[in-house]
């Protein structure tokens, strides 16, 4: 399993509640196992726990950035990770926060960044400004990088049971 705060342990067990996933995961010691809730969407392939990541990319139109988004997807297929990404409108994003795990904002819009974060803040999700490089070379590898350290951000910053 790769990413953040997962690769370096064992899922042995994974059930869901109420209140998302909670893991229970080998330690480097012995018979010793440490539990997490997980609140992004998970499934189970060939006994291992898959983190599906969520992003919600706010943008102007979503003309340029379904380009963006492709990069990030055929990234994210080339370095085994399971990623959902949505280009929204400035407009049409407000509605979409509460289901995404990593909020992005497009440089074209970094105007609203503010209301932006005020807005996913509320709602506990991280946020972030593209790189305007990476967004006008469509570098889908650079922005999955940036998703992935704000991901487990998240993770990490979650309480242990």
């Amino acid at each position: 399993m790769k990413g953040g705060f997962w690769c370096a342990f064992d899922v042995c067990y994974v059930c869901s509640t109420d209140f998302g996933m909670i893991i229970a995961v080998n330690t480097s010691v012995p018979g010793e196992f440490r539990f997490s809730t997980l609140r992004c969407m998970t499934r189970l392939v060939g006994g291992v726990a898959i983190i599906m990541i969520r992003v919600l990319i706010v943008c102007s139109w979503g003309m340029s950035t379904s380009l963006l988004v492709d990069s990030m997807l055929a990234a994210a297929v080339a370095s085994g990770y399971e990623l959902t990404v949505e280009a929204l409108s400035a407009g049409e994003y407000a509605a979409r926060v509460e289901e995404c795990d990593v909020v992005l904002i497009a440089p074209q819009i970094r105007h609203l960044r503010k209301s932006i974060e005020k807005l996913a803040a509320s709602v506990d999700k991280p946020v972030a400004l593209i790189e305007p490089f990476h967004y006008a070379t469509m570098n889908g590898q650079a922005v999955l990088e940036q998703v992935l350290s704000l991901f487990s951000g998240v993770q990490e910053g979650q309480k242990e049971l």
